[in-house]
Parts: structure tokens; sequence; C-alpha cells
């Protein structure tokens, strides 16, 4: 019996030596990658609204694939939403955020926060090529082009077609809440 004790109370203390050092890195780490989380969201939520000074969630009912929306105001008045929308790429979830300038009407931006897709494929949509065609384009549901995009389409990536029409799907759906009144 006491072969099988003391392996057994060798293995339950490294265990909790283990887990303890383990929790006390979580804790000393959580705060500054929370605040690093922060500054990146609060830095994407400026390029696509850049007149914004601050940034509110707010609680309201979202639609298809919008997760959350911010409020944007400058010097307390409101100038826009953001809006966090997740749709399902070719290698799952493209989360990325839409600026919607409630002063001029338009997308202001759109920018990808985190997404899976092939490298140099659909990581192509992190490209300030391709996300600056949604800079300033009207509240109009945008449909994905091949080549010779009009003005209420979409040049798709080339070779990363499911990629583009999710991307153009979640910006679709923050301009339809939008349109609809959503908030």
């Amino acid at each position: 019996m006491k072969h099988v004790i003391a392996p057994a109370a060798y293995l339950f203390v490294i265990a909790a030596v283990s887990t303890t050092l383990l929790l006390m890195a979580y804790a000393v780490t959580f705060e500054p990658i929370q605040n690093q989380v922060r500054q990146t969201q609060d830095r994407m939520m400026r390029a696509v609204l850049p007149q914004a000074d601050e940034f509110q969630e707010i609680s309201v009912d979202t639609s298809g694939t919008m997760v959350s929306v911010f409020e944007a105001t400058a010097h307390g008045q409101r100038v826009g939403l953001v809006v966090s929308a997740a749709p399902m790429g070719y290698a799952g979830p493209i989360e990325l955020i839409v600026g919607i300038s409630s002063e001029e009407n338009v997308i202001s931006g759109m920018r990808i926060v985190r997404h899976t897709e092939t490298p140099g494929f659909g990581s192509v949509a992190t490209n300030e090529r391709f996300y600056s065609q949604f800079d300033n384009r009207p509240l109009h549901p945008i449909t994905v082009v091949r080549s010779g995009a009009g003005e209420y389409e979409l040049d798709s990536i080339a070779a990363s077609t499911i990629t583009t029409e999710a991307i153009v799907q979640g910006v679709n759906d923050a301009i339809e809440w939008y349109k609809g009144g959503g908030f």
C-alpha cells in the first residue's frame, strides 16, 4: 500500500504547486492583458470612426452576425456607432468592426479584428487596399463581384470569395440594423 500512497502524495504536491504558480501568473498578467485589449479595441474603433473621442458599449438587440454596438461621441455628442460582427468565413469566424457615421450617413470604415483565414488568401482582407473599399460608402447593401465593382458593389479578393462574402455579410447586417432603427 505504501508503494501507491507515496507516489500519489508526490503527484498531489506537484499538481498543487503547479496550480498555485499558474494562478499566480494569471493574477499578475490578467490586468495588463485586459488593458492591452482595451487599447487595441479603442485604436481600431478610432480607425473606423476617426471623428469620435469616446466609445461606450450600448445594450441593443443585435441581428444576423452582429455581436455588439458602441455609441461613438465627440464632445458629448453622438457622431456615430461602431458595430462589432462575427460572420463565418472559410476557416472560422471573422471578427470585424464597422463604423457608421450618423453625421454623414455613411459607412466610415471597416477593420478586421481577428480571423483564422488562409494566409496569403483570406488574410488579404486585413490589407488597407481591401478594407479601404468600405470607407465612406453609402448606407446601402453591398454585393460582391469578381471585378469592376460599381457604387454598391465590392471587388472580391482573388481566390477568397467566401472570405469576402462573409465580410460583406457582416457589413450588410450592420447597415440593415442601422437603417431599421435598431438603436
